[in-house]
């Protein structure tokens, strides 16, 4: 039998930030974001996620485009206990809707963008 490590991503991702809070976690763009920032940054996300009712495995759907919004809100919803499916905005509308449909999330995090196209 095969012995797993069975770490949380989100554990692994709070140690790697306490041990290099100033080194880069997420390059993007031509911006950059910090394991401290990022860590902030995804606690904000949690404590808001929690404040909606999000605890474990309450899923949570995240449509934003890739980049370091789309990383702080993967692992805030970690954060919060919170079950992450990802909504890749470039399927066709009724792909999506479909997705929606078949595991219907309890909250949605949007950017600014999507929240314009509802």
């Amino acid at each position: 039998m095969v012995e797993v490590n069975r770490k949380i991503v989100h554990t692994v991702f709070e140690a790697t930030a306490e041990r290099f809070p100033g080194r880069t976690a997420v390059r993007h763009g031509g911006r950059s974001i910090s394991y401290a920032d990022l860590s902030r940054v995804s606690d904000g996300i949690a404590a808001l996620l929690r404040q909606a009712g999000v605890k474990r495995d309450v899923i949570c759907g995240v449509p934003i485009e890739s980049g370091i919004a789309y990383v702080a809100a993967i692992i805030g919803v970690m954060k919060a206990g919170g079950v992450f499916v990802p909504i890749d905005l470039s399927f066709p509308e009724k792909r999506i809707a479909y997705m929606l449909h078949i595991t219907p999330p309890a909250v949605i995090i949007a950017d600014a963008a999507f929240a314009e196209t509802c």
